[in-house]
């Protein structure tokens, strides 16, 4: 479970970080959201209620999870303002972020598609897509557009516009 390795990845954090409030916060909200979410492991995922509450928990751990990345930094920042931090602790910090915000991604992700294949239907949902999914992207296409992007070839815009917000 996602969540499982993002808890794990907070138990990882430097020790001088687990006091800044930034990052006892965040852990807070990890905690809780593992308490909520451990709460369907022996109900009965078929049941219609069920996925219904599950569904509304999980947007519910989305929206409160939503300032994870400024609220993370902040703790950052009071570490820095704080403490003298060596090359070899910056270091540290930044391993430790990089997995961290892509968990944290992944986790997005997949609450995103299950609250979208699960979830109250929107209006604006694109019928071509599963979810959040486009099966008919060419990510071979999406990927050399960006390339050339980056490069500075012509025609092409570093403007990223999702289908889906996450």
């Amino acid at each position: 479970m996602p969540i499982v390795m993002m808890m794990l990845l907070m138990a990882m954090i430097d020790i001088m970080m687990v006091f800044f409030r930034g990052v006892v916060l965040v852990r807070g909200w990890y905690e809780q959201s593992f308490r909520e979410l451990i709460e369907f492991e022996t109900k009965n995922s078929i049941d219609s209620k069920t996925l219904e509450k599950f569904t509304s928990t999980l947007v519910h751990i989305r929206n409160r999870h939503s300032n994870v990345v400024e609220t993370m930094a902040q703790g950052v920042i009071e570490l820095k303002e704080t403490h003298g931090i060596d090359i070899n602790t910056e270091n540290r910090i930044q391993y430790f972020l990089d997995r961290f915000y892509m968990s944290r991604i992944s986790i997005r992700m997949l609450i995103n598609q299950h609250s979208l294949l699960f979830g109250k239907k929107e209006k604006n949902n694109d019928p071509r897509h599963i979810g959040c999914i486009d099966p008919n992207c060419n990510v071979s296409h999406v990927v050399q557009g960006l390339w050339h992007a980056i490069l500075g070839g012509e025609g092409y815009s570093l403007v990223f516009r999702p289908a889906n917000r996450y």
